[in-house]
C-alpha cells in the first residue's frame, strides 16, 4: 500500500465511535503505518471528534507537562502515558504528542496507547475492550476469553468448518441501543514487538453481533460447553477479562480516574452479563471444541433467556 504525505483515516466503530485521525508531516508515515494495521480507510471530510498526531521532545511530556512545548490551553486535559502525551480539548478532540527515537519497538507500543481515548470514549458509552479471540459461526461473534496461557490463539487458530476466526487476543465490544452488543476485532499488538513475524491485524471496522462468551479452561479428559447460570459469575468473569486488556492504561491514571473508569467497566459488565449467555469451554489438545459451542449456541433464544435470568 503506498503512502502519501498528508493522508486522514478514518477509525469508525458503527455510530458509537468515529475518529479522523491525521498527522503533522514529521509523524506522517507512522500515522500511516498505524492506519495501514488497523486497514483504516482514507477519508476526506470531517467528523464531530479528532485525533490529531505530532512529533515531541522526550523531554515535553516524561514527568515534566510544565515543559509542553505550545503550552496547555486552559480548558485542555493533559496525560501523560509515558512515551505518548494527550492533550484532550474541552470538545473531545486529542492531540497526541508522539516520541519513539527511533525504537521500532516503542513506535509500535505508541499505536497501541493512541488507542486510549478511543477505549475510553467507548466505556464511557457502555462498551468495553475484552481480553478474547473473536470467532464468527452463522454471522453472529462468539469471544474465546481466558487469560496469558489458556489457549485463546491456539483455538482461534484449530476453528472448523463454519467457524471462522476473525482475530486471536484482543476485541473491542461496543454498545449499541437495546442492550445489543457488537464486536470488533483488535490487532495482536505482541505479534508486532517479536521482530515482525507473524504480524495479526484484521479490518477493525468489521462489526459483528455479539451473541455468547466462552471462558477457557484446559482439560485433559473431554470438550465441554457449561452454562454460566449465575449472572454475578458471568459478569465477574468479564471483568477479570476487560481488566486485562484496560490496566495497560490505566496504570498511568491517577487514583481518582482509574476508580472512574473501573466502575463503568464494572457497570457495563453487569449489564452484560443481563443480555449475553456466557459458558465454561474446557478444550483438550485434539478434540472437537466447537462442536460443543455449536451445542449450546444452538439453542433457542428463549432458552437462552430463561437461562439469564436464574
Amino acid at each position: 500500500m503506498e503512502f502519501h504525505k498528508g493522508r486522514k483515516y478514518r477509525l469508525s466503530f458503527g455510530t458509537s465511535a468515529v475518529w479522523d485521525l491525521s498527522a503533522e508531516s514529521q509523524v506522517q508515515g507512522w500515522i500511516d503505518h498505524f492506519a495501514e494495521i488497523l486497514t483504516l480507510p482514507e477519508c476526506y471530510d470531517e467528523q464531530d471528534l479528532l485525533l490529531h498526531c505530532r512529533r515531541a521532545r522526550r523531554l515535553d511530556f516524561i514527568g515534566h507537562p510544565e515543559l509542553f512545548e505550545s503550552g496547555a490551553p486552559a480548558e485542555s486535559h493533559l496525560e501523560s502515558l509515558q512515551t505518548i502525551l494527550l492533550n484532550t480539548s474541552s470538545g473531545g478532540d486529542v492531540t497526541a504528542y508522539i516520541d519513539h527515537g527511533g525504537d521500532m519497538s516503542i513506535a509500535m507500543i505508541n499505536m497501541c496507547r493512541l488507542l486510549y481515548p478511543v477505549y475510553r470514549s467507548i466505556i464511557k458509552s457502555g462498551g468495553v475492550p475484552f481480553h478474547a479471540a473473536m470467532a464468527e459461526h452463522e454471522g453472529k461473534a462468539y469471544l474465546l476469553a481466558g487469560g496469558s496461557g489458556t489457549g485463546k490463539s491456539t483455538c482461534s487458530s484449530r476453528l472448523h468448518g463454519e467457524w471462522l476466526s476473525r482475530c486471536d487476543d484482543e476485541v473491542l465490544v461496543v454498545c449499541e441501543p437495546h442492550n445489543r452488543y457488537r464486536v470488533h476485532p483488535m490487532p495482536t499488538w505482541s505479534s508486532f514487538l517479536n521482530g515482525g513475524m507473524g504480524k495479526k491485524f484484521w479490518d477493525v471496522s468489521l462489526g459483528v453481533p455479539l451473541a455468547g462468551i466462552f471462558f477457557l479452561e484446559r482439560s485433559k479428559d473431554r470438550d465441554a460447553a457449561v452454562p454460566l447460570l449465575k449472572k454475578a459469575e458471568n459478569a465477574a468473569a468479564m471483568n477479570a477479562s476487560v481488566l486485562q486488556i484496560w490496566q495497560k492504561y490505566s496504570n498511568f491514571s491517577e487514583s481518582d480516574q482509574r476508580k472512574e473508569m473501573h466502575c463503568l467497566i464494572f457497570e457495563n459488565v453487569c449489564r452484560m452479563a443481563h443480555h449475553i449467555p456466557a459458558y465454561r469451554l474446557s478444550v483438550t489438545l485434539d478434540g472437537m471444541f466447537w462442536v460443543e459451542m455449536e451445542k449450546v449456541t444452538g439453542r433457542s433464544e428463549v432458552e437462552n433467556k430463561k437461562d439469564l435470568q436464574v
